[in-house]
C-alpha cells in the first residue's frame, strides 16, 4: 500500500537504476493494471472456480 507520499524519490531513482525510465514506465503500467484486475476482481466476487 502506498502511503500518502508516494514512492520516494531514492525509491524512483534506484527503480530507473535498474530498469532505466522505459523499463520503470513498463514496470509502472504492470503494477497498476494488476492493481486494477484485483479490485475488479474483489469487488465483483470473482473466485478462481469462476474462471
Amino acid at each position: 500500500m502506498l502511503g500518502e507520499g508516494g514512492v520516494s524519490d531514492a525509491t524512483y531513482d534506484e527503480a530507473v537504476a535498474q530498469w532505466q525510465e522505459k523499463g520503470t514506465a513498463s514496470l509502472i503500467m504492470a503494477i497498476a493494471t494488476i492493481n486494477v484486475w484485483n479490485r475488479i476482481a474483489i469487488s465483483t466476487g470473482l473466485r478462481d472456480t469462476d474462471l
